[in-house]
């Protein structure tokens, strides 16, 4: 399979050559578009949990943001190497020319 590219410019998408992946609406894809945002750095649940919910936070926050980092993972990248678990968050792993905001960026 191809490397994938994610697009943030416009609407968030995953593609793999010609075919886009189906990201869910919704929380699920602002845990995406965060980590994305800090691609190759250390997202915190915390972070993930005030981008969802801001300052209200569920008493169940931390196991669901756990349940979406885990669909995410299963949406990827079915071996589970894309988001990496760290002792208090999570990265996703991307490499270079994979996202489009750091492509812009080299161009500029």
């Amino acid at each position: 399979m191809a490397a994938p590219k994610f697009c943030l410019l416009g609407p968030l998408t995953v593609r793999y050559d010609s075919t886009t992946l189906a990201v869910p609406r919704g929380r699920q894809r602002a845990v995406l578009a965060a980590l994305l945002l800090r691609a190759n750095h250390v997202v915190s649940v915390d972070e993930l949990a005030e981008v969802l919910w801001g300052t209200d936070l569920p008493p169940s926050a931390r196991v669901n943001v756990q349940n979406y980092v885990m669909r995410l993972r299963s949406t990827l990248d079915p071996a589970g190497s894309r988001i990496a678990t760290h002792p208090h968050g999570y990265l996703i792993v991307v490499d270079d020319g994979e996202l489009d905001i750091a492509r812009f960026e080299s161009l500029l």
